[in-house]
């Protein structure tokens, strides 16, 4: 799994009030070209993501097109009360998504790389199994004001230098788009067993 998130540099905030506290239309570029672009055409990628997550995408965007889109989420009732509609896949836990984009044959063979998308608790569910092999991080370089934040990663992953890291300016705002890959010695493939 990777995890794609954007934050702020010294504090690693990640949201308001279940929104995303700032608007960079070049973050949204990058984000939907790195969640849809697939080696192979005949196949999509993953974006597994909180409940939360799922409905701060505005309602125009949702479900996300071109990619599998796998809510987390143990509410029953959450499809039926909120009229997600049923190419959505809707699993009680990270390790069930897990379990549905790599291991299981009506699906696997279809998905070619799979997304973590958030929320805080996702992400933090998500590193703590040691799912993830790399972080696409927007790093934001002022401060807003959140309540949702980042865990802290930097004991398991490095940053790639190899990556282009250039400086991005949009309505007064500076931000770096970061590759990060776990530490050799730490990463595990963790299958469930």
């Amino acid at each position: 799994m990777e995890i794609v998130v954007a934050f702020t540099k010294k504090d690693h905030g990640i949201g308001l009030d279940g929104t995303i506290p700032w608007k960079l239309s070049g973050d949204m570029k990058y984000f939907r070209n790195l969640t849809t672009k697939t080696e192979d055409c005949t196949k999509q990628n993953a974006c597994i993501m909180g409940r939360k997550t799922y409905f701060s995408i505005p309602e125009k965007f949702r479900p996300l097109p071109n990619r599998f889109n796998v809510i987390v989420s143990r509410n029953k009732k959450l499809r039926k009360e909120n009229n997600i509609p049923s190419t959505v896949i809707i699993v009680d836990s990270l390790e069930e998504a897990y379990e549905l984009c790599f291991e299981s044959l009506g699906l696997s063979g279809f998905i070619e790389r799979v997304f973590v998308l958030g929320g805080g608790e996702i992400y933090q569910e998500a590193l703590r199994l040691k799912f993830v092999s790399k972080i696409w991080a927007t790093s934001i370089e002022q401060e807003f004001e959140c309540d949702t934040f980042f865990p802290n990663f930097e004991d398991q992953f490095q940053l790639c230098t190899t990556t282009n890291n250039e400086i991005q300016k949009e309505n007064g705002m500076v931000y770096q788009f970061l590759e990060y890959a776990a530490k050799p010695k730490l990463y595990e493939s963790n299958k469930i067993k």
